[in-house]
C-alpha cells in the first residue's frame, strides 16, 4: 500500500506544463494495484477540481460578457458557465471547496431561516 506522499508523486508526474497527460495516467493506472488506483484517480480527481471554477448563473446569454472579467479574477483556472434557472438575480461561485452564493435565492432563503429561528 502506498502512502498519500507517494500518492501525491504520481498525481504531480501525471501533469506536463499543467496539463493532464492522459497516457501517463492510463501508463500509472495499470501498474498500481486496486486500493491504490482508486486513490490515485481520486488524487486526480481532486487536482482537477482545484484547477477549476464553475460559475452558476440564471442565464448564460447575460453574464457572456462577464465570462472574461472571471477569467481575470480566476487566472490559471478554467471557468465553467453553467445555468441554473432556479438561482435569481446573482451568480453561484464554487471554487474548488469554497462557494460563494450571491443570488437572490439564497438570501431570501437565509432570511426565511433567520426569522423561522427568531420564532422557535
Amino acid at each position: 500500500m502506498m502512502t498519500y506522499k507517494d500518492i501525491k508523486k504520481l498525481v504531480n508526474a501525471s501533469y506536463r506544463n499543467g496539463v493532464l497527460h492522459e497516457d501517463t495516467v492510463m501508463k500509472i493506472a495499470d501498474m498500481l494495484d486496486t486500493r491504490d488506483g482508486k486513490a490515485y484517480l481520486r488524487g486526480i480527481k481532486l487536482e482537477e477540481q482545484k484547477k477549476r471554477v464553475i460559475v452558476a448563473v440564471p442565464t448564460a446569454r447575460i453574464y457572456n460578457d462577464v465570462e472574461k472579467w472571471y477569467i481575470e479574477v480566476f487566472p490559471d483556472k478554467t471557468v465553467e458557465v453553467r445555468e441554473d434557472a432556479f438561482l435569481m438575480l446573482g451568480p453561484k461561485i464554487t471554487a474548488g471547496d469554497m462557494v460563494y452564493d450571491a443570488s437572490l435565492k439564497h438570501r431570501l432563503d437565509e432570511f426565511i431561516e433567520q426569522i423561522e429561528q427568531q420564532y422557535e
